[in-house]
């Protein structure tokens, strides 16, 4: 028999796999132009910016998961994000610790407490609860987990509340874990918005997609199951905006969405050679719809 709230934990589940890791944030689009810009921030003799110092690492994350062929290829580019990371935190941008403490928890323990220590002494003492509140439920420890998780939550970081849900949803106590979701949401997480939007409505599903544009946890696959939710709901217009955004954040399937409305006319005003030009981004970055859509508009 289909259990909606073991359902919903295991979304939450992926989620909370996918945004702990290669994550981009909202604000900063992965194009060469700005990934030159921020190498030019973050190498300067006088004052370098630690901020573009993470955006590096976090572009360079997310191409470590998009379109790479091999896994020697895919570790460089990740220890190379990793390099961008530690620079970040030793120009004291606490992102940037809490970057190096995620990607190194598993191998060095000791080293990474140091960097969420640090993470902590910069501001970023709710984010840091949140993760080490996934650790403690890893370990089993469930009980410090829902400590940390509520923390968190109570700080106003809404990645806690989500986290908080998830384990209300997995002991089956769905009411609690809606309200929890729908104030993840209101606290800015997207993931949160677009799993309410699934049992809610189309209102979930737009203030999703607008938490994508500044949610460090929005993940580009998050991106288009947002974009397919809003469509479902015919929201065109809000699904368009933000496959563009997937796109440049390295998403084929997104760039494909983005193709499609603009051959179709919905959410944008219908262009062809902009919807051949989208497909053909698709393509490269391994979308198969994409290839197969450029090859039937080239005939």
């Amino acid at each position: 028999m289909f259990n909606k709230d073991k359902a919903i934990a295991a979304l939450l589940i992926a989620f909370v796999s996918v945004c702990s890791c290669s994550i981009l944030h909202a604000e900063e689009q992965p194009s060469q132009a700005k990934y030159d810009e921020y190498l030019d921030q973050c190498n300067k003799f006088f004052r370098p910016d630690g901020k573009a110092c993470w955006s590096l690492g976090m572009i360079l994350d997310e191409r470590a998961g998009a379109g790479v062929k091999t896994e020697d290829e895919r570790q460089k580019i990740r220890e190379k994000a990793i390099s961008y990371f530690v620079k970040s935190c030793e120009l004291n941008y606490g992102r940037g610790c809490n970057s190096v403490a995620i990607r190194i928890k598993s191998k060095n323990k000791k080293e990474a407490d140091r960097y969420y220590d640090k993470a902590k002494k910069l501001g970023e003492e709710y984010r840091v609860m949140a993760n080490r509140g996934i650790d403690a439920r890893r370990n089993g420890d469930l009980k410090t987990a829902l400590e940390l998780f509520d923390k968190a939550c109570n700080g106003n970081y809404g990645f806690g509340c989500r986290n908080k849900a998830l384990m209300f949803f997995k002991e089956n106590k769905s009411k609690e874990g809606y309200a929890l979701l729908v104030e993840a949401c209101k606290k800015g997480d997207a993931s949160s918005c677009y799993v309410a939007s699934l049992d809610k409505s189309a209102d979930f599903a737009i203030k999703a997609e607008e938490n994508c544009y500044k949610d460090v946890n929005c993940s580009s696959e998050l991106m288009v199951d947002i974009c397919k939710e809003l469509e479902s709901n015919n929201e065109y217009f809000h699904s368009t905006k933000l496959a563009k955004f997937g796109c440049e954040h390295l998403s084929g399937e997104a760039c494909s969405i983005y193709a499609r409305n603009s051959e179709l006319g919905k959410g944008i005003r219908k262009n062809m050679e902009i919807a051949k030009k989208y497909y053909g981004i698709a393509c490269d970055l391994g979308d198969s719809y994409g290839c197969d859509s450029f090859a039937r508009l080239s005939e």
